[in-house]
């Protein structure tokens, strides 16, 4: 859980830039200003990982537009020079005093050695890894194009062309196969589109079963082995009521016509499945009215404890005859057929669309040796208007910084993070922070007169 931290010194100075942080920053609060004195720290040694002064091309800033990259630059340009200046003739910025006095204390008073820093920084900024999200995983993605396949001159697209030609592909090339569940889904050109664009964003999850419907792997994970369900009704056959007692073939018929059904069947006779009910085999079911006792507590165990009694309970209300039987194999084998088709497009055009580039980064980074390899490279990565970070982008920066000697800070604003049409994911932001090791927060507000929000607040 992330430890919360107080405001006993102001956030320039509080933050630690090693491991993993989260800054969380109001509109108006100072978010770009504090962004660009924690970079000027990092320049300068302090509260890195080892305190080792970090070069600009060692610090990945991360922001959403490329406007914002540009205002960034050019602060923290700014901010460089204006440091620089102020070691010679400190001015009356007590901010940035603040910043110098750690870095003079940490470097022993070397105030030539920290504008050495700074002077170095400053003349390489056009070096600086100040860039959109897309241009990082670009980055990711072409530092190991070679052993993944993918192309070494990359083109970032907005145009899906590639992409809803390889859908339409698909769905012509499996019209009419499948199950009735894979028919269900992509009953016409439009709805498979949808869904397999939902399949591309890795969204499978939101698919629903057709309502009364049995998924197979469900199905097939709790039915147990034929003698499992003999050695059951041998050993309680003395405490039931038919058809339970066999004395009518009643159970073998039933054990037939379950495991009758296999992998291949798309639908099974809900009779089957209520033959096997916990309300049926219960102690309050079939059973006889005199019995012995003790048999009947194991019998009440026995049925309270099998998963696949009580599986098929939930259809034991139920008026309809039939269910149908779905899996997700066909789906998942023509999702296959998609992703090599957009792969053989990117590889001959070098187009990739901007979405997809994050879902390769993110899948590429899951190997440790590209993240150690971005790890090393970029040591320290600053995420900007975090709040706007999808499942995917969250697990390209948690892969590569999740290593010692390195640091990932999240600056965002969590009531933001509901704005799911922007790209916002409350439940990656709560993740986020969840892991982080401490949270700072700015609760100060520059934007707004004292007049006009004391009024609000005297309203609401």
């Amino acid at each position: 859980m992330s430890n919360i931290i107080g405001n006993a010194q102001p956030a320039y100075l509080a933050v630690s830039l090693q491991g993993k942080n989260l800054l969380e920053a109001s509109a108006g609060t100072g978010k770009t200003f504090t962004v660009a004195l924690l970079y000027l720290r990092a320049l300068l040694g302090v509260g890195t990982p080892n305190n080792k002064p970090l070069a600009v091309e060692d610090v990945l800033v991360v922001t959403f537009t490329n406007a914002a990259t540009e205002e960034l630059i050019d602060r923290i340009r700014l901010r460089i020079k204006e440091a620089i200046t102020y070691i010679d003739a400190p001015g009356k910025d007590g901010v940035l005093i603040d910043v110098l006095d750690a870095a003079f204390s940490l470097h022993n008073n070397d105030k030539g050695h920290c504008k050495t820093l700074l002077r170095t920084a400053l003349s390489h900024i056009s070096f600086a890894n100040i860039s959109t999200i897309h241009s990082f995983c670009s980055d990711v993605c072409k530092s190991i194009a070679i052993d993944s396949g993918l192309p070494l001159a990359m083109t970032l697209s907005t145009d899906d062309e590639d992409i809803n030609a390889s859908i339409m592909d698909v769905w012509r090339e499996n019209i009419g196969q499948g199950d009735n569940y894979y028919q269900s889904l992509v009953g016409s050109h439009g709805q498979h589109e949808k869904i397999y664009k939902k399949a591309l964003q890795k969204q499978l999850g939101e698919l629903t079963l057709p309502s009364g419907s049995i998924l197979k792997s469900d199905f097939f994970s709790v039915v147990p082995e034929r003698s499992t369900l003999e050695e059951f009704f041998s050993k309680y056959d003395v405490l039931y009521k038919a058809p339970y007692n066999n004395k009518k073939d009643e159970v073998v018929k039933a054990l037939d016509a379950l495991y009758a059904v296999d992998i291949k069947h798309i639908e099974i006779k809900l009779t089957t499945l209520k033959f096997f009910t916990t309300s049926n085999l219960g102690v309050d079911g079939k059973v006889k009215a005199k019995a012995d006792e003790s048999l009947l507590a194991e019998l009440d165990k026995s049925v309270s404890d099998n998963t696949f009694f009580s599986f098929c309970e939930q259809f034991q209300g139920t008026k309809k005859q039939k269910a149908p039987l779905v899996d997700f194999s066909f789906l998942y084998a023509s999702y296959q057929s998609l992703l090599t088709r957009l792969s053989k497009a990117e590889s001959t055009t070098g187009n990739i669309y901007s979405d997809r580039l994050i879902q390769l980064a993110a899948d590429v980074s899951d190997d440790e040796r590209v993240a150690e390899l971005m790890r090393k490279k970029l040591p320290l990565a600053i995420i900007d208007e975090f709040q706007d970070t999808d499942p995917f982008q969250y697990r390209l920066f948690k892969n590569i910084y999740s290593g010692a000697g390195c640091g990932l800070l999240m600056v965002g604003d969590p009531k933001q993070a509901i704005y799911a049409f922007r790209g916002g994911d409350i439940y990656t932001y709560l993740q986020a922070k969840a892991d982080a090791e401490n949270t700072y927060n700015l609760d100060a507000n520059f934007r707004s007169a004292d007049a006009v929000v004391a009024g609000i607040n005297t309203i609401f």
